[in-house]
């Protein structure tokens, strides 16, 4: 009998660095594939035809639609008999691989490159909450899934792919775009596909009620402040993002040396990741955003008055200290400061917000702004508006209450060592 157990035993943890190595993978492919389809939109939409106005309508409206496609889909998910997150990210993957097939090929007018780039941005947007719900319930059904180390290695594959299709585009055209994102998408789709399906641990039946949006943020004034200020620093944060190209040709480079400024963003954020566990004890949740919101400021600050494009990469990897340590704390932070029935609801509040007005608004007003003001004043004003950001969050009061909560305690401990510790 012992035998048989230890021999389970041996079992569970194969299976679970196996399932720990499939969650990896699918970080790092389905950031692969969005360095192509999104990393690159204004290097493939303006090689489609499409002013920096008509670049912002495009990803600025996915971001927009997103607000609302993301918890649709989750909902969708929670209520459709036989439809799991796996089968959802799968169908989204065929959808947008085929979509994008036909954006790269056929010859479309330019409000229909518009329009169906928008519909292709929205769903591929939709897939990273899906993926981050995927690692959560593998952790809690006991998985050794570590999500800061994923999502860190997802950064690295963005920025070696950055570089390489930077290099592939200056060497033959954008519309190469279209077939290595399709050959990514090949890759992402296995991977998935071999992955088991995570069954959710909550009953739901038993669950208490989640409150409302209002509800949550009347009842946490800390969360509506950051809220807002990062909903702002998103803002201009996807300003630079999205219209990088505009800022590395004004200083003299080319679609090569973008896809160099990209790893350099891209690459700088994984210190920051990996390291995101151990911050989390040494420094609370809130230090640690109020931190990165000092550095969504430097960020656009350096960029703006680089005189060429050395100081400018300087700029570019100051991401690692401001979405760096955002994007992984944020996830963190509503955890520890929300009951466990508005979890779900808060991180989508945080997401609708950032990824999802912010990002919207930045784009729209970066794409009109440039076509009428410039590349420099857009900049100035990208500063001006992190500032407006960096000031709301400051206002959060910081209380430390002795040691820090563990806030995804899976990650390192099974739920009988965690209360062994406590």
């Amino acid at each position: 009998m012992h035998d048989d157990r230890k021999d389970k035993d041996e079992m569970k943890r194969i299976k679970s660095v196996q399932v720990r190595h499939q969650y990896t993978l699918l970080q790092c492919f389905y950031w692969v594939s969005s360095c192509a389809i999104m990393g690159f939109a204004a290097v493939f939409l303006q090689y489609k035809g499409l002013s920096n106005t008509l670049v912002g309508m495009s990803v600025g409206g996915a971001a927009f639609i997103s607000i609302w496609m993301q918890p649709f889909l989750a909902g969708v998910v929670e209520k459709v008999r036989g439809l799991s997150l796996k089968k959802m990210i799968l169908l989204i993957i065929l959808a947008v691989t085929a979509g994008y097939l036909v954006l790269g090929t056929v010859p479309l007018p330019k409000m229909a490159i518009v329009g169906l780039y928008l519909v292709l941005n929205t769903l591929y947007n939709s897939i990273t909450p899906l993926i981050t719900a995927m690692g959560m319930e593998y952790m809690n059904q006991g998985y050794e899934v570590n999500f800061c180390i994923s999502r860190g290695l997802g950064s690295v594959s963005y920025a070696v792919s950055a570089v390489i299709l930077g290099q592939l585009v200056e060497h033959f055209y954008p519309g190469i775009l279209t077939f290595a994102f399709a050959g990514m998408e090949f890759l992402l789709f296995v991977v998935v596909l071999s992955m088991q399906d995570p069954k959710s641990s909550v009953v739901r039946e038993e669950q208490e009620p989640s409150s409302s949006v209002m509800e949550i943020l009347r009842g946490n004034r800390p969360l509506l402040l950051f809220v807002a200020g990062f909903g702002i620093c998103y803002m201009t944060s996807s300003i630079l993002g999205t219209y990088m190209i505009n800022i590395v040709r004004e200083l003299g480079g080319t679609d090569g040396t973008f896809g160099i400024a990209a790893f350099f963003c891209a690459a700088s954020e994984m210190p920051a990741m990996f390291l995101c566990n151990y911050l989390i004890r040494k420094i609370s949740c809130k230090k640690l955003l109020k931190l990165s919101s000092v550095f969504f400021v430097l960020r656009p600050l350096v960029i703006f008055l680089a005189p060429n494009l050395a100081v400018a990469f300087l700029g570019f990897a100051l991401q690692s200290l401001s979405f760096g340590i955002f994007t992984p704390v944020s996830v963190f932070f509503i955890n520890q400061e929300l009951k466990e029935k508005d979890r779900i609801v808060g991180q989508t509040i945080f997401g609708m917000v950032t990824v999802g007005v912010g990002s919207c608004v930045g784009n729209l007003a970066g794409g009109f702004l440039m076509d009428r003001i410039g590349l420099r004043p857009t900049l100035g004003l990208c500063v001006v508006f992190a500032a407006v950001g960096f000031l709301i969050t400051q206002r959060v009061k910081v209380e430390d209450t002795g040691s820090r909560r563990r806030i995804l305690q899976v990650e390192t401990a099974g739920p009988g060592k965690e209360r062994g510790r406590r």
